[in-house]
């Protein structure tokens, strides 16, 4: 397939060249912030951090840059609110 071939065009390609399918839960610095909540960070991996940040944002701020560089941000689940 050529990189100027239609479907090639219409194609959305995101982080790391993942095609991006459904709602997005894990969020990078920098990334705009979907809607207002209290967001935490986590390691990449889905992993739980010792001390994990926990901001409250509101929709259409950036997500700050985290503690360490392997670390993203989620949205806290409604059980730990």
């Amino acid at each position: 397939m050529s990189y100027d071939s239609p479907l090639f065009a219409q194609t959305k390609i995101v982080r790391k060249g993942c095609m991006s399918m459904g709602e997005q839960t894990r969020f990078h610095p920098g990334d705009k912030v979907p809607n207002d909540g209290l967001y935490m960070e986590i390691g990449e991996t889905g992993n739980s951090v010792e001390t994990p940040a926990i901001l409250d944002l509101k929709a259409g701020e950036e997500f700050p840059t985290c503690a360490n560089q392997d670390r993203v941000w989620i949205r806290v689940p409604k059980k730990m609110r």
